[in-house]
């Protein structure tokens, strides 16, 4: 709010004089931008601010929120509660123990599942903050589907994957085939396969140079 934007006698403030935001609230959606998000606490955090993004009172069936947390911050002590879990680590790094389990390191781009009414802390780690994507949602059961297991993973399981399956495929394939024939002098490509390298943490390059070593060019 800008001084000028209050008038100068007693009357009415002008729409949008004290507070404005561009967030849209409809049927099936919501549009929120970065400053119509307000800061919050969660009790069984600290050293966290959370955001929320998504939660029943605007209409959905579940919560989606995004938790910063301070450098040693986190939950305070288990949490367990009648709701599944799940986390995406966007920035920083965490430790998350789920029930009994030892605590697994997730940096940027690994996830975690937490089931219904099963324990789990999460901190996090000392030397920066992190931003940790969380959903929360009751389980529903479908016919012929188990019940999914606790997880907590490095990286998406689907970002390893055979070299023609890769995301986006073409552009990823030509890309890869491209610093394979800069790297090494050779156009025989139907020697890459079915073999299984991982995309995630390494670059294109990185990956061109297992795939070299893999067909055996090396």
């Amino acid at each position: 709010m800008h001084p000028t934007d209050l008038p100068t006698q007693p009357g009415v403030v002008r729409p949008g004089a004290i507070g404005h935001s561009r967030a849209v609230v409809g049927r099936n959606f919501a549009f929120m931008p970065p400053e119509g998000v307000l800061k919050s606490r969660l009790p069984a955090w600290v050293s966290t601010t959370v955001r929320f993004l998504a939660a029943p009172s605007l209409g959905a069936d579940f919560a989606q929120f995004m938790l910063e947390i301070e450098p040693s911050g986190g939950t305070a002590q288990p949490i367990c509660v009648d709701v599944q879990h799940f986390f995406y680590v966007v920035t920083g790094a965490v430790d998350i123990s789920i029930g009994a389990e030892p605590p697994t390191s997730l940096t940027a781009g690994a996830f975690a599942y937490v089931p219904a009414s099963t324990s789990f802390t999460m901190s996090c780690h000392p030397a920066a903050p992190a931003r940790v994507l969380a959903v929360k949602k009751r389980y529903e059961a479908a016919d012929g589907i188990a019940s999914p297991a606790a997880s907590a993973n490095p990286f998406f399981p689907g970002r390893v994957a055979h070299e023609t399956e890769r995301e986006p495929d073409d552009h990823w394939r030509s890309r890869l085939l491209g610093f394979v024939a800069l790297y090494h002098d050779r156009d025989d490509h139907s020697a890459i396969r079915d073999f299984v390298v991982a995309t995630h943490p390494q670059s294109v390059k990185d990956t061109a140079v297992e795939v070299i070593g893999k067909c055996g060019w090396s």
